[in-house]
């Protein structure tokens, strides 16, 4: 009892509500931008100090968590899942079934994946082949377009692109669902227009110029969608 007076003796009570408090941010408040900040610390800038974890706000949170994830490397190819011991018929990529299903390859190097992204290029009349692994495709910021807002909608759209792969990908491995470059273009136009419509705070994307050419929309202004 004795111990215990002591430990409680410094400590001033009050009348007042209890409440929360969030010791690692000096506000006390709890945010979710404080929390990402510090995984971003303690996690992500050991090994790239100027890496930022990812998010645009065109999409939804479940793909920048994807992206996320994909650019850590945290998806479970095949690959990763045999180094873990876990018992596989093969490691074989499933769409081609000639390489090793590692990250790079399923969603970049493969042939049948590199004819979805050939689609998506051809779709915003840019030259083909221009991606062949993540680095371009996530984390490099491309130069076609000087728009804050272009900028944002081709990253969305790369980023949809790389989530519908790897959806697509577990629909043929689980499901047996075929694969149909044609069919993955649709669902990706389908959803990005959505998403673009539905999030920016002041919508001018048409869908029939949307289909023809999404890149029309790169060379407008910030404000005209109110994303920033």
């Amino acid at each position: 009892m004795s111990e215990l007076n002591n430990l409680l003796s410094s400590i001033n009570l009050s009348d007042n509500p209890d409440t929360w408090k969030w010791n690692l941010d000096n506000s006390g408040l709890f945010t979710t931008k404080s929390l990402s900040s510090i995984l971003d610390n303690l996690k992500l800038e050991t090994h790239t100090p100027t890496f930022k974890t990812p998010r645009n706000k065109l999409i939804p949170q479940k793909i920048n968590i994807f992206i996320w994830r994909v650019i850590l490397g945290r998806i479970p190819t095949r690959v990763e899942l045999d180094k873990r011991n876990i018992d596989l018929d093969t490691i074989l990529c499933p769409l081609c079934n000639s390489h090793v299903e590692s990250m790079e390859h399923i969603l970049f190097q493969c042939t049948v994946t590199e004819a979805t992204w050939n689609s998506i290029l051809a779709w915003w009349n840019l030259p083909t082949n221009t991606f062949s692994n993540l680095h371009d495709t996530t984390l490099t910021d491309q130069t076609f377009t000087t728009s804050t807002l272009g900028k944002y909608i081709w990253q969305a759209t790369k980023w949809t692109t790389i989530y519908m792969i790897w959806k697509n990908r577990n629909a043929k491995v689980f499901s047996k669902k075929d694969w149909c470059p044609a069919t993955i273009l649709s669902e990706i136009q389908a959803q990005t227009f959505s998403w673009f419509s539905k999030r920016s705070k002041k919508s001018s994307l048409e869908w029939h110029q949307w289909l023809i050419n999404p890149s029309f929309y790169t060379s407008l202004n910030i404000q005209r969608m109110g994303i920033g």
